[in-house]
């Protein structure tokens, strides 16, 4: 595990990012690519065509980064209008959480939470500005990623799973009001 300079660290957006033809942004998709399944949980060359295709959708929907010294990538996450499809398939409206990553060698930091309360307060300024009410779901099998959550009161619907790369993965939703 590689030591973090946490006063140096920032989260962009990935696609401003790729509008602005960054060599970060090319830097990010090189690590994405290089993810393997076994080790980081992601197939690679399936994960970078997922953010491809999620970065053509209109905001607020964008996969940020998370960047220490502003060239070392050291985590994803995204907001997206449908994970997998998986929203139409167990028939709940709202927005999704997906493509929670952090480098491997930077895990067990407190990234994780720094993407995720980026996200969290990113939906609340939304909802807030749009006077609208957003309800942001997510799935995961991982307990770690599952109590992170939790403590930023996603709720867990209940008989709800989906089965995502062979395993079972329970859903949570958080509604975000205006």
């Amino acid at each position: 595990m590689k030591e973090i300079n946490y006063k140096k660290l920032n989260i962009f957006s990935l696609k401003t990012l790729k509008n602005q033809k960054s060599p970060l942004y090319n830097q990010t998709m090189d690590w994405i690519k290089s993810m393997k399944e076994k080790k980081d949980g992601e197939n690679g060359n399936e994960f970078s065509k997922w953010i491809k295709t999620n970065l053509n959708n209109n905001p607020p929907f964008d996969t940020y980064i998370l960047v220490q010294n502003n060239n070392l990538v050291l985590g994803t996450a995204s907001i997206i209008s449908t994970n997998q499809c998986v929203g139409k398939q167990i028939n709940i409206e709202g927005i999704w959480l997906g493509g929670v990553n952090i480098h491997r060698d930077y895990r067990n930091q407190g990234l994780g939470n720094i993407l995720i309360d980026f996200i969290d307060n990113s939906i609340n300024l939304l909802a807030k500005k749009n006077k609208k009410i957003y309800t942001l779901n997510l799935f995961s099998k991982n307990p770690i990623a599952i109590s992170m959550y939790e403590k930023r009161k996603f709720t867990k619907l209940k008989n709800l799973f989906i089965n995502h790369k062979n395993h079972k993965n329970e859903v949570y939703s958080k509604k975000y009001k205006n």
